[in-house]
């Protein structure tokens, strides 16, 4: 049997909160992420992304690592002109101070079991799998960390 080797990895960024999911939105493959790229993909999508995580119209916590796209001044003006509330940044990798680190690990432990020749079949996968994790799994994540929007990319 020929072997089929995985796509490499992809980066996306994925909100959740208490009440419910935003949408998972892929870096276009081999874009690096710059300070630039990373405040457009949230001018795009963060304000309807909070909107599907919480019940009221005040702002949730946002969330991100210390990487250099999420430090860069671009990002740290525009949230801050946007009166978002900002948790300081965390290490990456951390499940057990990031939220969403356990739905990544969630979304890769079902993806093991996939045959992906491609990246689009990957961003299929992953969209697919990432729209059927269940709401109470959300939930209970936010109910043992916290219970606000967390957002970080991978």
């Amino acid at each position: 049997m020929k072997s089929v080797r995985q796509p490499t990895r992809r980066l996306a960024w994925g909100c959740f909160g208490y009440y419910g999911r935003g949408p998972i939105v892929f870096v276009p493959e081999g874009c690096r992420l710059t300070g630039q790229k990373y405040r457009q993909l949230l001018i795009k999508h963060l304000s309807r992304s909070f909107s599907k995580c919480k019940r009221t119209k005040r702002n949730g916590v946002f969330m991100h690592d210390g990487a250099p796209p999420h430090r860069a001044k671009a990002v740290q003006t525009y949230l801050g002109n946007k009166n978002i509330t900002l948790l300081s940044p965390w290490p990456p990798l951390s499940p057990d101070l990031n939220p969403i680190e356990n739905v990544w690990s969630y979304i890769k432990k079902r993806l093991e079991n996939c045959i992906l020749a491609n990246q689009a079949q990957l961003v299929a996968a992953v969209t697919r799998i990432w729209n059927e994790v269940p709401h109470s799994y959300f939930k209970k994540t936010c109910e043992q960390h916290a219970s606000s929007c967390i957002v970080r990319p991978f």
